[in-house]
C-alpha cells in the first residue's frame, strides 16, 4: 500500500511473484499510477510453478488448477492444446470480470537424464493495481506464460491483469498482455498455453482506445494455434 503515487521511469521494472504453489499474489494499492514507456511491471513465468522432472520416470507435476497432462498445454482463460504425445489440458478457470489468479505452469518434457533435473515452465503471473485516482499507462504491464522446456514440453498459460481506477489514461506506447507460452519442438511437439486474462474497470476512459491488450494462446502441436481468450 502506498500513501501517495507509484512512478515507474523508463528502464525501472516492478516485479510481482506469485506464491508457486498456493497462487497468492501481491496486491499494489495507491493514490495514482504512471508507467512510462520502456518500464513497467514485468509478471512473466512467475505464476503457479512448472512441474520437476529429475529422470524419465519423474512424477513431474506442474502446480495451478489448469496444469497439465503431460505435454499439453496449460490452460487458464484460454484452454491449452493438446500435445502431440499423450495428455489432455486442464480446464479453464478464473473470473474473466475479476481476474486475480495467476497462470499455470505446465509439466517439463521428456529427458533422460537422471543427473540434471529440470523445470518445467512457470505461468504468467498476477498484476493487481487499486488505485483510487489515474492509471496513466505509456509502457509494459506482462503477465505472460512460457515456452516448454526439453522435448514436447507444453506451455504454460498466460495469468492476469486486473486494473481497477477513477481515471484510465494511456497511448500507443502502453501494452497490456497475458499470453500463453508456445509449445516446445521435438520428436512430438508439445501443445501451446492458454492466454490469460485482462480487465480494467475506471470510471473515466481517457486512453482513447490506443493502449493494446493482448491474451494469445501459444502455438501448440495439434491446430498450431491455441484457442485464445475473449477480454
Amino acid at each position: 500500500t502506498a500513501g501517495g503515487d507509484i512512478l515507474s521511469y523508463s528502464n525501472c521494472w516492478i516485479y510481482p511473484v506469485a506464491h508457486p504453489t498456493n497462487g497468492a499474489v501481491p496486491l499494489f494499492t495507491v493514490s495514482n499510477l504512471t508507467v512510462n514507456r520502456f518500464g513497467g511491471f514485468d509478471a512473466n513465468a512467475m505464476g503457479f510453478g512448472g512441474g520437476l522432472r529429475s529422470g524419465a520416470t519423474a512424477s513431474n507435476t506442474a502446480w495451478g488448477p489448469g496444469n497439465n497432462g503431460h505435454n499439453a498445454g496449460a490452460s487458464h482463460g484460454g484452454m491449452g492444446t493438446i500435445g502431440g504425445y499423450s495428455g489432455a489440458p486442464g480446464e479453464i478457470y478464473g473470473d474473466p470480470d475479476a481476474p486475480i489468479l495467476p497462470g499455470s505452469g505446465a509439466r517439463c518434457g521428456y529427458t533422460t537424464s537422471t543427473y540434471t533435473p529440470y523445470y518445467g515452465p512457470w505461468g504468467g503471473g498476477s498484476v493487481q493495481i487499486r488505485a483510487l485516482g489515474t492509471v496513466a499507462l505509456y509502457g509494459l504491464m506482462t503477465a505472460s506464460g512460457t515456452t516448454g522446456v526439453t522435448v514436447a514440453g507444453g506451455g504454460s498459460s498466460g495469468g492476469s491483469i486486473y486494473i481497477t481506477c477513477g481515471t484510465f489514461l494511456g497511448d500507443t506506447n502502453g501494452v497490456l498482455q497475458a499470453n500463453g507460452g508456445l509449445g516446445a519442438y521435438g520428436s512430438q511437439r508439445g501443445g501451446g498455453g492458454g492466454g490469460g486474462r485482462i480487465a480494467v474497470w475506471r470510471k473515466n476512459d481517457l486512453s482513447g482506445g490506443l493502449v493494446s491488450n493482448y491474451v494469445a494462446g501459444g502455438l501448440g502441436y495439434s491446430l498450431d494455434s491455441a484457442y485464445t481468450n475473449c477480454l
